[in-house]
């Protein structure tokens, strides 16, 4: 296999380019036709097609590699990790040849490991940092690999500062300079629309913030997905068939505990977790549908998906758990796991945050329904959160009726947020107080341009 160079990067990045533009030029599938097309077109028009990708204009990228991957390449800084006696020397109990077969496997005999480390140390133009460690995740003592002993040494037997505190502080993707980021993120902002989610993860600097919004929505870095928002999700998914059986058919809870227990096991908890919320749910939905504790009336909409709604300049979407339209009245459920709220303004400075955030979500479906050409009919429109878990029945409804300052203030919110999207412009929010008070002094600061 050839090693990978500069060059081969460097192609690589150029056919992505091409590939994405061609997407672009067709409109749809593009086929290898439409390709030689596309390349032709600029040929013949002599247009310079630059690639403005990280992977040419970056300066500051880290390359994770194995040895054998930079085998013929060469970097300013190398550094080597796992430098400890048990990664670099043979495997006891390796594989034995036949006998008949005097051959012995890579990686069994001591020199193979001193040639390896000789490829990973010879890799570096100015620094080599190898680093090992003292225990292993159990426990044990381990040493570090005779094969650097000719390195000097420093250790490191405690770290000057708290490890927690400077992680929760420091830990962020690192950020590229702005030509890097816009040429990266080109085609997202593209084809990027503004969900309620994103909006609230945007202002909630109590919570979340411009820079959670940008690894979460624009870089989408992984993120651990939680066993209550895991189960939030089957509840949701058995409330859509139980929805769907009433239009069609008739209620069958059978089939709406089916999909609860299918989509449970498709979030792929833990054992003990997968049980707790299996039994958790399934309590729950017989309570909800085999006493009517949740009415689900005949033609409701479930799990209403409105997409590509333009105000000014901001494109929004959302996705609407249940609507309702009823002599010209519209009504939006979103349905909530966990405990109830008594109202959207409350003094208690634990329940504010999330008031906030049911409330701003709510006013989000409100503008979405607003703007959708389905529901111009719709003389009235009314949101209302259902506590699915609410220990009284009275308190499962939490209703707002949206007012034209509600719907006004919020659409100036949207565009302030986008133009910050747009330009790449997030602003640091830690001056903010981390509560309902900060967010509110946030948003402010948006609408009249402050930030």
């Amino acid at each position: 296999m050839r090693p990978i160079t500069s060059d081969y990067l460097e192609t690589l990045s150029a056919v992505q380019l091409l590939q994405g533009l061609t997407q672009e030029f067709t409109h749809a599938q593009a086929t290898l036709a439409d390709f030689v097309r596309f390349v032709r077109l600029n040929l013949s028009t002599k247009r310079v097609i630059a690639d403005e990708s990280w992977f040419m204009s970056g300066d500051k990228a880290v390359e994770l590699l194995t040895v054998y991957k930079a085998k013929g390449l060469e970097f300013d800084n190398v550094f080597v990790v796992d430098g400890v006696e048990t990664m670099w020397r043979p495997r006891s109990g390796g594989r034995i040849s036949p006998a008949n077969l005097q051959l012995q496997s890579y990686g069994e005999k001591y020199d193979d490991y001193i040639r390896l480390l000789y490829v990973a140390a010879s890799r570096a133009r100015r620094t080599l940092i190898a680093t090992s460690y003292f225990t292993d995740d159990q426990g044990n003592e381990i040493l570090p690999t005779p094969l650097l002993a000719a390195l000097p040494l420093e250790k490191v037997n405690k770290p000057t500062d708290e490890p927690l505190p400077v992680l929760e502080s420091a830990l962020r993707w690192p950020a590229l300079s702005s030509q890097d980021q816009a040429a990266l993120l080109h085609d997202r902002l593209e084809q990027f629309s503004l969900s309620p989610t994103a909006l609230i993860d945007f202002l909630n600097v109590a919570e979340a913030g411009p820079h959670s919004f940008l690894e979460r929505h624009l870089l989408r870095l992984p993120t651990e997905r939680s066993a209550v928002g895991s189960y939030g999700t089957a509840i949701h998914a058995s409330l859509e068939t139980a929805q769907r059986l009433v239009n069609t058919s008739q209620l069958r809870l059978a089939s709406v505990l089916d999909r609860f227990e299918t989509t449970l096991q498709e979030e792929h908890l833990a054992p003990a977790d997968y049980e707790h919320f299996r039994i958790r749910g399934q309590t729950l939905l017989k309570n909800l549908l085999q006493k009517d504790n949740l009415l689900l009336p005949k033609g409701g909409l479930a799990e209403q998906k409105i997409n590509d709604i333009t105000l000014d300049k901001a494109r929004i979407k959302g996705k609407l758990d249940r609507l309702n339209l009823n002599d010209g009245q519209l009504i939006i459920s979103d349905y909530k796991t966990g405990k109830a709220l008594a109202s959207f303004t409350t003094k208690d400075r634990t329940k504010a945050v999330k008031a906030w955030r049911h409330k701003t979500q709510l006013l989000f479906y409100c503008l979405l329904a607003q703007k959708d050409a389905r529901f111009a009919k719709a003389k009235d429109i009314t949101a209302q959160m259902l506590y699915l878990e609410a220990e009284q029945p009275e308190q499962r409804a939490l209703t707002l009726k949206p007012d034209i300052s509600d719907i006004a203030r919020l659409e100036s919110l949207i565009e302030a947020v986008w133009q910050h999207v747009t330009k790449l412009e997030f602003p640091n929010t830690e001056n903010y107080p981390a509560n309902a008070e900060g967010i509110q002094a946030f948003e402010d600061d948006l609408i009249n341009g402050k930030i």
